[in-house]
């Protein structure tokens, strides 16, 4: 799955949800990778 479909299925309103890089890195990037296997099988 790539990243633009896991935000249509997670995230309800990415445009009100995510205002900062911060915002982006805690709500969309870490969730998706520790769903992925690539970031389970390296940690």
């Amino acid at each position: 799955m790539s990243l633009k479909d896991w935000i249509l299925n997670n995230i309800d309103d990415f445009n009100t949800k995510v205002k900062s890089e911060e915002d982006l890195k805690i709500k969309v990037v870490i969730p998706y990778f520790e769903g992925t296997w690539l970031f389970r099988r390296r940690f």
